[in-house]
């Protein structure tokens, strides 16, 4: 039987959702999506299992492994929380008595000790802090978005190749799509062999021309703008970024400097790079589909979208992988889920695209 559960590989902080499986009472089983959604399939001994005393509220947690250790994270007294802490030697009952445990180990039990403590701050460091920058920069004005947006794109702009041009019949393209949006929205195009977009917080959205030149269809650039801009409606490129400079974002703020926006301008060059969770994909998916609906756009362009990107996946090598789908990644799940939620509707405005799509 397989049960959900969350995993830390213990090389980075990102968990991971995964299904956890008891193979007897030799192993357990653990499937997860890692970084490069890729299907990944870990195998604990029983015997090597160990406690943790650092459980979140309402949270069991195990740990495997020599420092910096795999963790488990399991929902306290479910069936498969009370099944591994059946097969596992008991264990005395809180941290000061298991501290004391361990001092009276001598040398190796302190050096443990200490080794612990030292983990706890560094979950600390890498699980609170994100989670408070992330919590700061959504109360963040919209205002104040837009203008560190503007900084930050700008800081790029001097390395961009912009086909103006282009830019600009992409913008009147944007223009006959309603997205509901509270940001003032920029759409630049860049001439750059890489099949690419991204979006920066507060309205900006770059696209490279050789991602145009893979679609065939303007529903599949409408979707693709759709998409881009939910990752903005949504904050989600501001939540990743204050998530993923967090650290450095509060040390700046501590110490007289201005935080995010000169942590963020500094690291301008890495920003289209970004990864989005499988969540924050997900939501940026549905919510670019509501947009065409809304405005009466074939919603499989979408899926055309995707299946574009599907081929470019299938025929690069794993060192040409497009810059799109290694920050967007696809997998057949997400193409699967798009097709469920498409629903039928009048397309009728397709036909006002076709004299700007021939322009590209």
């Amino acid at each position: 039987m397989m049960y959900q559960a969350t995993y830390y590989d213990g090389k980075t902080s990102n968990p991971y959702s995964c299904v956890v499986s008891v193979l007897g009472n030799v192993k357990i089983n653990i499937k997860y999506y890692n970084v490069y959604n890729e299907v990944e399939d870990i195998y604990w001994d029983i015997q090597k299992i160990k406690h943790s005393e650092f459980s979140g509220i309402g949270k069991s947690s195990f740990v495997y492994g020599d420092f910096p250790h795999q963790t488990l994270e399991l929902e306290a007294n479910s069936e498969i929380d009370r099944l591994i802490e059946k097969l596992l030697p008991k264990r005395n009952v809180g941290f000061w008595a298991f501290s004391n445990e361990l001092v009276s180990g001598g040398f190796k039990g302190i050096f443990i000790l200490v080794v612990l403590s030292i983990s706890a701050i560094v979950s600390l460091y890498f699980g609170l802090l994100p989670y408070i920058a992330e919590r700061l920069a959504l109360k963040l004005p919209i205002g104040i978005e837009q203008k560190l947006g503007k900084e930050i794109y700008d800081s790029m702009a001097t390395s961009f190749d912009i086909d103006t041009e282009k830019s600009k019949t992409l913008t009147q393209f944007a223009k006959k799509i309603d997205f509901d949006s509270p940001y003032d929205l920029h759409f630049v195009v860049v001439n750059e062999n890489q099949v690419n977009a991204f979006a920066l917080p507060g309205g900006y959205i770059v696209v490279y021309d050789k991602i145009l030149r893979k679609m065939d269809k303007p529903e599949q650039l409408a979707a693709l703008l759709s998409h881009e801009v939910s990752h903005i409606n949504q904050r989600h490129s501001l939540r990743g970024l204050s998530r993923q400079y967090s650290g450095a974002i509060i040390v700046s703020i501590l110490t007289g400097g201005s935080g995010l926006s000169d942590i963020l301008i500094a690291q301008a060059h890495n920003l289209n790079t970004m990864r989005f969770s499988r969540g924050l994909e997900k939501d940026a998916d549905l919510n670019g589909l509501e947009i065409l609906r809304n405005n009466k756009i074939n919603q499989n362009g979408m899926v055309g979208l995707m299946k574009k990107l599907k081929k470019e996946e299938d025929d690069a090598g794993l060192e040409d992988i497009p810059a799109y789908l290694s920050t967007h990644p696809l997998g057949k799940e997400r193409i699967k889920y798009i097709n469920a939620a498409i629903s039928n509707n009048d397309s009728s405005r397709n036909e006002i695209f076709y004299p700007l799509w021939n322009e590209f």
